[in-house]
């Protein structure tokens, strides 16, 4: 298990692991501040030279995307996907006609 901050933000992630034959082999939650989310599904990893990256689907419905610094044993969120965002919200973000 490992505790990390988001740059800037202040905001307290921790992210805990299934540790098979490697240490950190795949995340099964994740806790944003005091919120606790479960890993739902893992939808994509890939290997990188000094980090690995998991594409996580979460209780909550969303997308997560995590790097892991294998070296540094640092986890970083790089990407958050909110597919249930509201519509009108979605329309104000995305159409850039409205002001």
């Amino acid at each position: 298990m490992v505790e990390l901050f988001c740059e800037g933000t202040g905001m307290k992630i921790r992210v805990e692991c299934y540790s098979g034959y490697k240490a950190n082999e795949r995340p099964v939650r994740f806790y944003l501040g005091e919120k606790q989310l479960e890993v739902r599904e893992l939808l994509d990893r890939w290997y990188g030279e000094d980090h690995d990256y998991f594409k996580l689907l979460a209780d909550d419905g969303n997308t997560y995307l995590f790097k892991h610094h294998r070296l540094k044993d640092h986890w970083e969120l790089v990407l958050y996907s909110a597919p249930n965002l509201p519509l009108q919200i979605k329309d104000d973000v995305t159409d850039p006609n409205q002001a």
